[in-house]
């Protein structure tokens, strides 16, 4: 594995590939990218991190407070550009040409997932106040790696009739989204393997390629069903407080249709569109979350807590844990907060 460690005062700064990638692989320089981004180091604390996931795949993990209060100007370079952010202040805007003078600022707020496709350099200008603490994971992928995997054309297309444009100008999108709450927990979760006392190589690449996976599937939603009656929405609320008032029950759509008075379709599809996942995946990520929980809280074993979420089966309960969080439910939780 190759690392470049660097340290500008309070900001630790490092570039590695991953421990078991290819010999001599090596991310682009994260040090370039900030200098050309206008960032000035003095203000800043805390720690970066590039990896090389694939060749012209590179994830880079930020925890980063700014001390004092910054203005900058600068530019990146052509490609893809993921950035999701859990923590972050201040706001950004394109201030280059006539295509978008005028461009309206774009927020920097937790939650939110930002797109950028460009074709040429992009210039902007960011405005941070001080105080302002950023945790967040960024993609970079190059032109040659979106069309080894079949993603070009999803993001070339993008244009201001997609759903989640932002603003756009010649040979620039930019999109925004609000990330579903398991899609911030995997966000965490990547952020910690990197930057966490011990490094899980293996969890942060499959957390970084269902970023990009989950991402792709955001570009690529169909437009939204019609808007609902408010009595059905009352009535998928209803289901939802059923199911999570016992979540140890082996809730079927047939018995939630009776109880809410809505039929088994309307359900089905009213419930995925309301919450962001079907009524299985809602009870499933439901139960694993409270089993956390009571790991966290230490008073229970795995088998304990697998019944006492609905598994009879801890084996199968492991296994989901496993693939949710990163972490068998036997070891030390992860802090994902």
């Amino acid at each position: 594995m190759d690392e470049q460690q660097y340290d500008f005062g309070r900001v630790s700064v490092l570039e590695r590939s991953l421990g078991y990638g290819e010999p001599h692989a090596r991310p682009a320089p994260v040090t370039r990218h900030l200098a050309e981004r206008g960032i000035d180091m003095a203000c800043l604390e805390g720690r970066c991190q590039r990896i090389n996931i694939r060749d012209g795949f590179d994830v880079t993990l930020y925890d980063m407070t700014f001390n004092a209060a910054h203005t900058s100007y600068g530019h990146s370079e052509p490609g893809l550009t993921i950035t999701a952010l859990l923590d972050a202040g201040g706001n950004g805007s394109m201030v280059e040409s006539e295509a978008t003078a005028g461009s309206p600022e774009i927020p920097y707020k937790p939650g939110i997932l930002y797109v950028c496709y460009s074709t040429r350099p992009i210039h902007g200008s960011y405005v941070i106040p001080a105080g302002c603490h950023f945790v967040f994971a960024e993609l970079r992928l190059g032109y040659k790696f979106l069309d080894r995997i079949g993603f070009a054309p999803l993001f070339a297309s993008a244009n201001a009739s997609h759903p989640l444009h932002r603003m756009s100008g010649d040979g620039v999108w930019i999109g925004t989204a609000e990330m579903p709450n398991a899609m911030q927990r995997r966000i965490s979760n990547l952020i910690d393997c990197g930057l966490g006392a011990g490094r899980n190589d293996l969890t942060l690449e499959t957390r970084a390629l269902e970023m990009l996976t989950a991402t792709a599937q955001l570009m690529d939603a169909s437009p939204p069903p019609p808007r609902r009656r408010a009595g059905d929405e009352r009535r998928l609320d209803e289901a939802r407080d059923i199911v999570l008032s016992d979540i140890s029950r082996h809730w079927t759509i047939a018995q939630l249709a009776r109880k809410t008075g809505l039929n088994e379709k309307k359900l089905k599809t009213g419930f995925k569109a309301r919450f962001g996942y079907s009524v299985r995946q809602f009870i499933q990520r439901a139960r694993l979350t409270a089993a956390r929980d009571m790991l966290i809280e230490g008073k229970s074993s795995v088998t304990e807590v697998a019944f006492a979420v609905g598994y009879s089966n801890p084996s199968y309960f492991a296994e989901l844990y496993r693939r949710e969080y990163g972490v068998n439910p036997s070891e030390m939780p992860l802090s994902l907060s």
